[in-house]
């Protein structure tokens, strides 16, 4: 059964920011996307176990670290992997490289199986032994829980609008991507690119609600956070360069 999946992805002028270079935000597409054809190839996918289970796929954890970002017209490949599973936790890797096969970037990331019904999370095991290769390898450290420091400095509010929410109506992993981006002044997004994100979805914002966004320099980057009255939506830590 298949343990890795790849595709070659040519960067079309949706894939890139102003700078003509590849988006975060889209390179979080292409990973979502190849994950989701990974999980359908191995009996898995997100259609099997909604209607058949009562079963999603959360992405509760990622963190990306990008070499070089290609530009407008490149041809670019994604693989993703499957690591063993813990008993609550699914860990998958990915790798981004370019036509001549130097690393672009890699990313680990932790997803978990929410009960749609009874809305609490499902153990790995329910739906048997999903397929990994003991010998692939190990692109970063786990994307770990994000420690925030004190006295994170209010920046502004956002609404979630219609572009920002998949069809179950919250917010699109891929989406936090721009809301981090765009605390930044046009100038900096200019001049600077994404090193290394950390990302925590703790919770998910719906549409039309509004999340308070902090941020705070430290520890050599970027810590922000968005939170409504009752809860914090999301968690990251972001460095550029």
């Amino acid at each position: 059964m298949t343990t890795r999946l790849e595709r070659e992805h040519y960067l079309r002028a949706a894939d890139v920011d102003i700078n003509g270079k590849w988006m975060p935000s889209a390179v979080f597409v292409r990973m979502q996307e190849l994950a989701e054809d990974h999980a359908t190839k191995v009996g898995a996918g997100r259609i099997y176990l909604g209607e058949t289970m009562g079963l999603a796929w959360v992405l509760t954890r990622v963190y990306l670290k990008m070499y070089r970002y290609p530009c407008l017209g490149d041809t670019i490949t994604v693989a993703t992997w499957p690591l063993k599973p813990t008993k609550l936790t699914f860990l998958r890797h990915f790798k981004m490289t370019d036509s001549t096969g130097d690393t672009l970037g890699v990313a680990s990331s932790q997803w978990v199986l929410f009960d749609i019904n009874d809305r609490i999370l499902r153990r790995t095991a329910i739906i048997g032994d999903y397929p990994y290769d003991p010998d692939a390898p190990t692109m970063l450290e786990e994307p770990g829980k994000i420690k925030l420091p004190p006295d994170m400095e209010f920046k502004e509010t956002r609404k979630v609008r219609y572009s920002d929410v998949d069809m179950n109506g919250h917010m699109n992993n891929t989406k936090y991507l721009n809301w981090i981006c765009e605390l930044f002044p046009s100038e900096h997004l200019k001049t600077k690119r994404i090193d290394e994100i950390k990302l925590n979805y703790i919770a998910e914002p719906y549409l039309d609600q509004n999340v308070d966004l902090f941020y705070k320099e430290a520890d050599g980057g970027w810590f922000v956070c968005g939170k409504t009255e009752e809860k914090t939506i999301f968690d990251s830590f972001v460095t550029w360069i």
